[in-house]
């Protein structure tokens, strides 16, 4: 009782503290008045409006009729679903189930379904004027969303309600639903297309009861429900007091959708201008790079999340949010402050940096090994709207834009995927997308040279239109990232060492350079780290992740920033499951050009079970026929262990050439290799060549040397 007590308590100052800084942002600003802000509040509306229903010119043209042909198959078919739903089912039963009780998954389809499609399709589809869209200004569909928010609200979802995970209430933190109210379990963070349904909706709302029950949903749900007691997904970690509108990425994610909207909903001048003042702040302070742990741009301009580097869903998802609250309050005395939008310019070039030409390593991928393409995808949109002349018009962002533009490739998916659930992002993306489609710019070349972000422990080396990279971790940058036993469940070995090659593909990609996670992947030998081999059993248990190690030594130095190296001494006292493996390794990595240097030493620990190893090579065959070369020849299907000090050249089946100077004890095996997929219950299997150096069972003091000679041969070395 007392830990409850000291919870709301802590709840309760924190917000009060976060008042108390809105109030004294208030007093320190010139104050407005309430002509300038109401002016500011309808520009700010209107652009958001606009945004989010497109122009009468959105489906101009190829690539608009393609956009609307996809807007309509997208809002038919959930507007079907709901068409077809039977709302006199569990009417008036409030939701309040949590995994594992009877019936919580049909009840979880149903909150889910409404709040992230269906709901948002009536909408879309009711104020939207597509060529094709038979729902436009339709008063069936308009009289369907208003009996959907009915039907919610009958089932709990009004101010009020709760986000809990479990009957504890999230370890204690936060109240209970109040009388009446639902309790939506991992729906706090996808609120966002509830809100804006109900902007979309409100012209069209007079005479509409159930409407005013909305809006003061949407308010209930302002600062990402800190109302509800929600305060540990807004708040960052080692928030450092200068900054008081810093939030996680997380937060910033949907801070457009659900606060913003609150805002454009206000009719009261005050909170008009407070909350756009917050909006100001937030979007200020959340863009500047601050070191530590805190989300969410660091010093090297890394997006960061959960205490760590984070290259697809949470830095890819925030950054077009970013962008678009920097867009929306552009011109108005509540614009972003100049130094942040920089920032977050760095942070698009930084993301695009590491992403060769869409995918980016696996060991910033969080815990998505398999998010191959986060920036043709969310993350798009940022380069959309900084480059646009109907967005932010920074003409040095066009060129990026260019290079990443390819209509077959990447076409309009990002404005359908909406993140947190949304079905739509905002159809005047496309009027930006073709705005910018129809000038002549010419593309810039792609980025060659060496990075060391020390922030994630990456290096990144480039030439031409390949990529390598290589992930270390240490007593500052964590090991990786699980979920349990849902997502990356064998991802504990992913930053020891992990060098991949994208180098492969038209465009360049991590599946056409053999790195397919889906298909046979043996996650106890990625590719350059020192690590176990361990069995790939399926379904394991819920392991640790997020571990920092117990060495400082981890970073990289630029030779002016075209060749450089990295180096990490790997000390991994235990496998994620507790069991003692002390597993030591000083590694290094030089680039120069089109040639790396892996040197290993001081190998030694392991469980005297399972081989200490460092992978050479694990590569995934596209297509049939495909062979790894030894010393010239094509290898055959099967095995075999070099038992000579000899020097040995090989190729993988993707071009890159290695010249290992004494291979005694190397393991090769080409054929077929059977694994599971990420989460460990399905099966996969996978035509693969795979080399690794053997240590052996207890190694104390082993090595390793390897020249690789990217997409060239290493037989003149």
């Amino acid at each position: 009782m007392l830990q409850i007590m000291l919870a709301r308590k802590w709840s309760l100052m924190k917000r009060i503290l976060v008042i108390l800084l809105l109030f004294i942002v208030a007093v320190q600003s010139p104050a407005l008045t309430t002509n300038e802000i109401n002016a500011a509040h309808a520009q700010v509306k209107a652009r958001y409006l606009q945004f989010l229903k497109g122009t009468s010119t959105t489906f101009d043209g190829s690539i608009g009729q393609d956009v609307a042909n996809t807007f309509n198959s997208v809002v038919g078919n959930k507007i079907g679903q709901v068409q077809a739903f039977n709302f006199t089912q569990d009417a008036n039963v409030v939701f309040s189930l949590y995994p594992g009780e009877a019936g919580y998954e049909a009840e979880f389809d149903i909150y889910s379904d409404f709040l992230e499609s269906w709901l948002p399709a009536l909408a879309f589809g009711y104020t939207v004027d597509a060529p094709g869209n038979s729902y436009y200004l339709d008063p069936a569909i308009k009289d369907l969303y208003f009996q959907s928010l009915e039907y919610l609200y009958g089932r709990g979802i009004k101010s009020g309600m709760t986000f809990h995970r479990n009957v504890n209430r999230e370890n204690n933190l936060g109240n209970p639903p109040a009388p009446g109210c639902a309790n939506l379990v991992n729906m706090n963070l996808r609120m966002g297309s509830y809100c804006q349904t109900v902007l979309l909706m409100e012209e069209h709302a007079s005479g509409e009861s159930i409407f005013l029950d909305a809006l003061e949903l949407v308010t209930f749900l302002e600062m990402l429900g800190k109302s509800s007691n929600h305060m540990y997904y807004w708040l960052p970690y080692n928030t450092p007091a200068n900054l008081p509108g810093l939030v996680q990425s997380d937060a910033l994610q949907i801070y457009s959708d659900v606060t913003f909207v609150s805002a454009m909903l206000q009719t009261n001048v005050a909170r008009r201008g407070e909350l756009l003042a917050d909006a100001q702040l937030v979007y200020t302070d959340s863009l500047k790079a601050i070191p530590g742990w805190a989300d969410t741009i660091k010093p090297d301009f890394t997006g960061y999340h959960h205490r760590g580097i984070y290259g697809s869903a949470y830095t890819g998802g925030f950054m077009p949010q970013a962008a678009f609250g920097v867009y929306a309050l552009q011109g108005t005395p509540y614009a972003v402050e100049t130094n942040s939008i920089e920032t977050l310019k760095n942070l698009a070039l930084t993301y695009r940096l590491y992403c060769q030409k869409y995918e980016m390593p696996f060991g910033i991928r969080g815990r998505f090994p398999d998010a191959t393409g986060d920036i043709k995808k969310s993350a798009f949109g940022t380069y959309v709207l900084l480059a646009s002349g109907l967005g932010l018009d920074d003409a040095s962002m066009r060129p990026v834009f260019e290079r990443l533009w390819d209509p077959n490739e990447i076409g309009m998916d990002f404005v359908f995927d909406g993140g947190r659930g949304k079905i739509l992002r905002g159809l005047y993306a496309v009027n930006m997308a073709k705005e910018l489609d129809a000038r002549t710019i010419v593309a810039e070349s792609d980025p060659s040279g060496f990075w060391m972000k020390p922030y994630g422990g990456l290096a990144i080396h480039r030439r031409d239109d390949w990529m390598a990279a290589v992930k270390g971790y240490g007593k500052y940058v964590w090991d990786y990232e699980s979920s349990g036993t849902s997502e990356n469940v064998y991802g504990h070995f992913v930053s020891h060492g992990m060098l991949t090659i994208f180098g492969s593909g038209s465009p360049v990609s991590d599946i056409a350079s053999g790195y397919n996670v889906k298909n046979g992947w043996d996650w106890f030998r990625q590719p350059g780290t020192t690590a176990l081999k361990l069995p790939i059993v399926g379904s394991p248990a819920a392991l640790n992740s997020r571990v920092f190690g117990l060495e400082s030594f981890l970073g990289g130095v630029s030779v002016d920033g075209q060749n450089g190296l990295f180096g990490m001494v790997l000390n991994d006292p235990e496998l994620p499951d507790g069991t003692s493996v002390n597993l030591v390794a000083k590694k290094s990595v030089f680039f120069s050009n089109d040639l790396i240097v892996m040197l290993g030493t001081g190998v030694s620990g392991g469980n005297g079970a399972n081989a200490v190893e460092t992978t050479l090579f694990q590569s995934c065959h596209t297509s049939s026929g495909q062979a790894m070369q030894k010393n010239g020849v094509a290898f055959s299907d099967g095995s075999e262990t070099i038992g000579t000090h000899s020097s040995l050249t090989l190729t993988d089946p993707f071009g890159n050439g290695y010249y290992i100077p004494d291979a005694y004890g190397m393991k090769l095996f080409q054929g077929v290799q059977n694994s599971y997929d990420d989460n460990g219950k399905n099966s996969t299997s996978g035509d693969y060549s795979t080399v690794v150096f053997d240590h052996g069972l207890a190694p104390s003091a082993g090595s390793y040397e390897a020249a690789i000679v990217v997409q060239g041969s290493a037989a003149a070395l």
